[in-house]
């Protein structure tokens, strides 16, 4: 009897692991560039959340950051990303140009490029991203601005996948 209440002991808090809750998180910095007079954004995700995304909605096998990697990921990653993310200026679309991605652990790292744009005419900035919103209930996508010297950060999540900065 106490052999089993001692094997219970011992075996009770590894079942306490089984159902702990991984975080969903992404992180994206937008800086403004004074010399390119550009908007320079980063986008981090786990590679294992991206790529399960990407299998669900494309139907591909991406082999993210293997020597099996899909020679025309890129594709994928810019479709996916040209849906879900998105800056408005002075509520009209900015144009994002796709530069490419790298890994970095496990993390794969995005980088994308805004077309010319002239800060003084800018009254706000809205950002959209509702990356990964529809794989995992609660995701948060966070997102660090720093435009001319204004800094600020938002927390988007289901249900709020916009953010507006306002100069």
């Amino acid at each position: 009897m106490l052999l089993k209440k001692s094997l219970v002991l011992l075996i009770f808090p590894l079942f306490a692991f089984v159902n702990m809750h991984k975080f969903y998180l992404s992180a994206t910095e937008i800086n403004y560039s004074d010399k390119d007079k550009t908007l320079q954004i980063i986008s981090r995700y786990f590679i294992d959340d991206f790529e399960n995304v990407l299998k669900e909605r494309y139907g591909i096998i991406p082999n993210l950051n293997t020597n099996k990697e899909m020679e025309n990921l890129d594709f994928y990653v810019k479709k996916y990303l040209d849906d879900r993310f998105s800056i408005m200026i002075n509520d009209k679309d900015l144009q994002l140009n796709y530069l490419g991605k790298e890994y970095d652990n496990d993390v794969i790292k995005i980088y994308f490029e805004s077309e010319k744009i002239n800060l003084k005419k800018i009254r706000n900035i809205r950002i959209k991203n509702s990356s990964l919103f529809e794989k995992f209930d609660n995701q948060q996508n966070i997102i660090h601005v720093d435009i001319n010297g204004k800094k600020k950060s938002f927390n988007l999540y289901e249900g709020s996948e916009d953010a507006m900065l306002r100069f």
